[in-house]
């Protein structure tokens, strides 16, 4: 358990590419696929974080993006809007326009917790919560989730 340094708010997002097993499977070359979709969270993230923010590839379809020195928790929505509108145009593979979908969950620092395993945790419950949500792709954790969580949902 490691304790986050406190300075401004720490935020973050774990992604995952929802279309990513269904066009593995159906159509393309994996090793295509994630390279393409990988370009574009570097892309979208590029657009919406700073230098000294990190986006790394945690496994299969799944991302997470570390946001540093965040001001305002408005912030926060800011960017994931950013990162989801890099998403809207299909995108071209093997010739073939496809439409990759994401998920994206957000765990802010101090506000839900200053321990690194469960801001990780917090975000990739959140993430899931968007999967399962069909008005939104992009959830940020509430407490309310853990309750969802351990009851089985």
């Amino acid at each position: 358990m490691t304790a986050i340094p406190i300075f401004d708010l720490l935020v973050i997002f774990g992604l995952a590419i929802i279309t990513f097993a269904f066009l593995q499977r159906s159509f393309f070359q994996p090793l295509k696929l994630l390279l393409s979709s990988a370009k574009k969270v570097e892309s979208g993230s590029k657009l919406a974080v700073s230098l000294s923010d990190t986006v790394f590839r945690v496994g299969g379809d799944e991302f997470l993006i570390l946001l540093r020195n965040i001001k305002d928790t408005r912030d926060v929505d800011c960017v994931a809007e950013k990162i989801l509108s890099t998403f809207v145009e299909p995108e071209i593979i093997e010739g073939k326009p496809m439409n990759i979908t994401i998920s994206i969950g957000a765990a802010v620092s101090p506000n839900d917790t200053t321990n690194s395993d469960d801001m990780v945790k917090f975000a990739d419950i959140a993430m899931y919560a968007a999967k399962r949500d069909q008005e939104t792709s992009y959830k940020v954790f509430n407490p309310s989730m853990l309750k969802r969580v351990n009851d089985g949902e």
